[in-house]
């Protein structure tokens, strides 16, 4: 038994003793049920944040929670598995293998590379576009920056240093894919798993953001900053400007034996221009996100394109599927139940004297550098967006500002460090760089890409008649 016992990770043992503790302590104004629903909440962000387990099997151990304790039936712990948004995570996970599978997406990048003019700054935009392309139809920052974006930027560092090894121009090309990946993550709403998380925290506030209304929002500002990124960098790190002919040479060899389209990508190709195009004018069509992923994965499973084993198999489809439910039903129950309102009085008490011209930034200031604490923008985003959001609501702030405001400010932050986002680390093991380096020049891009959403959304959302 003793053995047993010590097999389990000290931190679950540390929060079923404090959980139970505080069980029996409920302040006034927060129902029973939703006093436990916040301790299982909290004890669940910290296991993500801390990680002694997979993040599937800490979300089960949750479920188990709020069943066990009696706070909640079988039903409604299961309910966030019939979420539409869950099921758009996920069946948009397995659309996006098939894009890797299938060598679509290097084929995309190697045809842009080879295409690109003879210069190191044009090499970076033809990145920076390859992300842009492929953002909305792989709703996985790793999967897209790790599983696509980083081996090619490998392939063409390593033909790059063939002769000598060029430590300034691999940092520029590192940091320019980087926070490529950051930057598209915040155009569109299937461009990373946090942003359905986001929408659904939204909705539980009566907030709806469609995916026609987040690319709305977000497409100029994100666009503006795709194009000044590059050439801030090249400023801030000034690398040396390098013929580029010999990696072009090699994106047209890798291009070629690749040879012709194949009948799987024309098909994937059509599929992801089919539900781009919906996502796009659903709201106009009555067709949300969901229906049309299901549309599409329903095509390439049809087609053979996708196999019935290669969904069951999928494991980080699954695990994304199962956590992200869990995350979402509890969010949904905190309000239900009284939790996220008893927040919401604490907070109005705390900030009704405090003048809104002092607090609107200070609020999304600390928004934006608290993310330095977490490793997790799961965790993050779970922990912090509800009660900035309710801060930003009751200064006045307009509902669908307030939810984009932070999401994007969620989003950004993940440049800060090597740590901040799951594309980082991998980055950062090729880049060569002290973590001081890395983090410092982290913190004057994204306080700098900050500045231009903002910038830009303050006109851009006067525009469109947001304000």
């Amino acid at each position: 038994m003793i053995s047993i016992i010590k097999k389990i990770p000290k931190i679950l043992l540390i929060l079923i003793l404090v959980s139970a503790i505080l069980w029996k302590f409920k302040p006034d104004g927060i129902s029973e049920i939703g006093w436990n629903l916040l301790i299982i909440f909290i004890s669940t962000i910290i296991t993500i944040i801390s990680a002694p387990m997979p993040l599937g099997a800490l979300a089960i151990l949750s479920l188990a929670a709020t069943v066990v304790t009696g706070t909640l039936s079988t039903s409604e712990a299961l309910s966030g598995f019939n979420s539409d948004i869950s099921w758009l995570i996920l069946l948009a996970l397995f659309v996006s293998e098939s894009i890797s599978k299938s060598g679509l997406g290097m084929r995309i990048a190697y045809y842009l590379i080879g295409k690109s003019r003879n210069s190191l700054i044009s090499l970076s935009y033809t990145l920076v576009i390859c992300e842009l392309i492929l953002s909305p139809a792989i709703p996985s920052a790793v999967a897209r920056g790790s599983g696509i974006i980083y081996p090619i930027l490998t392939s063409l560092i390593e033909v790059l240093n063939k002769k000598e090894k060029k430590e300034d121009i691999n940092f520029y090309l590192i940091k320019v894919c980087f926070n490529s990946t950051v930057i598209t993550s915040a155009i569109t709403l299937t461009a990373m798993a946090a942003n359905p998380l986001i929408i659904s925290i939204a909705g539980t506030f009566g907030i709806n953001i469609s995916w026609n209304t987040w690319f709305i929002a977000a497409i100029i500002p994100g666009l503006l900053n795709l194009i000044l990124m590059p050439i801030i960098l090249y400023y801030i790190l000034k690398p040396n400007d390098i013929d580029i002919s010999e990696v072009k040479e090699f994106a047209k060899n890798q291009l070629d034996s690749l040879k012709g389209f194949t009948k799987e990508e024309v098909l994937i190709t059509s599929t992801l221009i089919g539900l781009i195009t919906l996502w796009i004018f659903g709201d106009y069509l009555e067709i949300n996100a969901t229906k049309t992923i299901l549309i599409g994965c329903s095509l390439l499973l049809i087609t053979g394109i996708i196999t019935w084993d290669e969904v069951i198999t999928n494991k980080k489809a699954w695990e994304i599927f199962i956590w992200f439910s869990t995350l979402l039903m509890l969010s949904d129950y905190l309000v239900k139940f009284g939790a996220i309102n008893w927040i919401n009085e604490g907070i109005q008490y705390l900030i009704h004297d405090i003048d809104k011209a002092i607090m609107i930034p200070v609020a999304l200031f600390l928004f934006f550098y608290l993310h330095y604490l977490f490793v997790s923008i799961t965790a993050y985003v779970s922990i912090l967006f509800a009660p900035f959001l309710i801060i930003l609501l009751n200064l006045g702030i307009p509902e669908k500002i307030s939810v984009m405001v932070l999401a994007i400010l969620a989003i950004l932050s993940g440049g800060l460090t090597h740590y901040t986002i799951g594309i980082a680390p991998g980055y950062y093991s090729i880049s060569g760089v002290k973590v001081q380096k890395w983090c410092k020049i982290g913190f004057f891009i994204s306080t700098i890409n900050v500045l231009i959403w903002l910038t830009v959304c303050a006109i851009w959302w006067k525009f469109i008649n947001w304000y």
